[in-house]
């Protein structure tokens, strides 16, 4: 994640649509932002509901941002 961050759209492969990558990569990120609910459970061995109930609200924002740009790309 922290190399994504520093270089960004430069870690697309050469060749490949980088709106593409980027459609994809975060997918992945939407992906593992619904997942720390039951991560940090099962690091903790507790549940913590303030963590269950604020867990999908990145994913939702990081999918959101992700279907704007998908629309913005096929107009």
């Amino acid at each position: 994640m922290l190399h994504v961050a520093e270089h960004g759209r430069d870690l697309c492969p050469p060749g490949r649509d980088s709106q593409e990558w980027a459609n994809g990569v975060l997918y992945d990120f939407a992906r593992v932002a619904e997942l720390l609910d039951g991560a940090v459970e099962r690091v903790s061995g507790r549940r913590n509901e303030t963590v269950a109930d604020n867990a999908h609200s990145p994913a939702t924002v990081i999918s959101a941002h992700r279907n704007l740009e998908v629309g913005r790309s096929a107009s």
